[in-house]
């Protein structure tokens, strides 16, 4: 980003530095340098203030002519001449040379340091500078929203309000595609006497679109830099309903050549997961659950919208409505993936399987992952060295959990339904929480001795003692591998005092 301009003016109008305006300067400046060289021009910057006391011209008046004009061929703006040193006062053929060159002229006092004139101007230009750039950021949030919610047309409405400058977009045939007016500046008629700048977009193939300002003055570095992103944005959203049709095309192929079992299908599925897996062709599955479906849904929502900032595709599917499956990149960290959930991690169980190949991950896999998810509280996840549920996908167990399932949360789910009550919940929450009163009281919203009362009645009907934590371990193990509860924990009813 550019330094920023400052007026002599501002300057001269610095109390504490005392400064007396002799000539006033007629152009901004973005630096102070001090120099005693009678001719310092090699050393010089354009739209610089210098600053002397003179010493070299002692005894050598005449020659400030000549030294003026060097100031003027460098670009200098102003002349600061320190007095009570060298000079008692500015000579008049100093004076005469600056008028003649056009070259600004103030008397710096004898008790104002040089230092500080510099300290003062360079604070003031990383001041403006940091301004510069809050203003440039906020101008780029703004362009963002615009094309998130309006498009092309409301991106370039929202750049023309910034620059206060006419705005427009045409083809390389001259098409206009859209425009926005600012006052009197149009950007499709721009006036002779105002300044057009034609920014040429990305090139696709033989065509490409040039983004056009029309101003009143000329863009600064911060306007050029928000022309250049706005320009970003509007290629990206040119070319999204393109990309769109590409992208909906291949689908519909791999559909098809999956109906019509086509030996093709396999190198279409692997074009697809090309941009879902890391450079080795791995994955990471990831499970979430929860008891409550629109927790699932705004997940996956808090997902998507994080991975659109770092432009990676979402890649999930429901297994049910309390359940869904991720796939993300093999070398995303484990970490990394739990702060993509943002907020939801309290409100769902996640399972992070370890990475492998793409074309590995089975049914047998995800069942394995959706029962270690089941068995973890809500708001606590495992990763690949937690999951340790994998031996009950054998038959022989599931056979014996499915019969002991029938034994217990089968007469539950009868007597809720007879009931209108939530007992298997009650359940499934308690054995999740640890078996802690408390914590499964504030997990269903309801009071310590409804849950107390709750679980007595499941002791009575399932005929087991909840006291015993053989029975406990056992129970959850049924609970994780069975489907989910479907009451939502937040309705069952506060104020039941009987917890049936």
């Amino acid at each position: 980003m550019a330094t920023p301009l400052l007026s002599v003016r501002w300057l001269l109008h610095q109390r504490a530095l005392a400064l007396q305006e002799v000539i006033p300067a007629t152009r901004d400046f973005e630096i102070v340098q001090t120099s005693e060289l009678p001719d310092p021009s090699q050393f010089l910057l354009p739209h610089s203030i210098v600053l002397t006391i003179g010493i070299s011209f002692q005894n050598n008046e005449h020659q400030f002519g000549e030294y003026m004009s060097r100031l003027a061929d460098a670009g200098v703006v102003a002349l600061g001449f320190g007095t009570g040193l060298a000079f008692q006062s500015i000579p008049q053929a100093l004076i005469d040379a600056a008028k003649h060159h056009h070259i600004g002229l103030f008397e710096v006092p004898h008790d104002t340091p040089f230092i500080s004139i510099q300290t003062v101007v360079n604070k003031e230009i990383a001041n403006r500078q940091i301004r510069q750039q809050e203003r440039l950021v906020a101008s780029q949030r703004r362009a963002n929203q615009a094309a998130i919610t309006g498009g092309v047309e409301k991106l370039i409405e929202q750049l023309a309000i910034d620059l206060q400058a006419a705005v427009a977009i045409k083809d390389n045939d001259q098409r206009l595609i859209t425009h926005s007016k600012y006052g009197a500046l149009d950007a499709t008629k721009p006036a002779e006497d105002a300044f057009v700048i034609n920014h040429k977009m990305l090139t696709f193939g033989d065509r490409f679109h040039q983004l056009i300002t029309v101003s009143d003055t000329p863009l600064d570095s911060a306007q050029r830099n928000l022309v250049k992103h706005c320009a970003s944005l509007a290629d990206l959203l040119l070319q999204r309903p393109h990309s769109l049709r590409n992208a909906r095309s291949e689908l519909n192929a791999l559909a098809l050549s999956m109906l019509l079992g086509f030996a093709g299908e396999a190198s279409q599925i692997e074009k697809i997961f090309a941009g879902i897996a890391d450079s080795h062709g791995h994955v990471r599955p990831v499970v979430i659950h929860s008891n409550i479906d629109r927790h699932i849904n705004q997940a996956i929502e808090t997902i998507d919208k994080n991975l659109v900032v770092h432009t990676r595709e979402l890649c999930s599917i429901h297994l049910d409505k309390y359940t869904a499956l991720f796939l993300f990149r093999g070398s995303r960290e484990v970490e990394n993936i739990i702060e993509l959930f943002g907020e939801y991690t309290a409100k769902i169980r996640i399972c992070i399987g370890g990475s492998r190949p793409w074309k590995s991950v089975d049914q047998e896999l995800i069942r394995s992952l959706v029962t270690s998810a089941k068995s973890i509280p809500l708001g606590e996840h495992l990763g690949p060295q937690g999951n340790t549920l994998a031996w009950l996908r054998g038959s022989a167990v599931m056979d014996a959990l499915d019969q002991r399932a029938h034994e217990t949360l089968g007469r539950l789910e009868n007597h809720d339904r007879q009931h209108d009550t939530h007992l298997r919940l009650t359940l499934a929450t308690h054995l999740q929480r640890g078996a802690q009163i408390t914590a499964t009281a504030e997990a269903l919203g309801i009071h310590r001795h409804t849950v107390r009362s709750r679980l007595e009645r499941i002791s009575e009907i399932c005929e087991v003692d909840l006291e015993n934590p053989v029975t406990r371990a056992e129970l959850l193990l049924v609970t994780v591998t069975r489907k989910p509860v479907t009451d939502e924990s937040r309705h069952l009813g506060m104020n039941q005092d009987d917890g049936l």
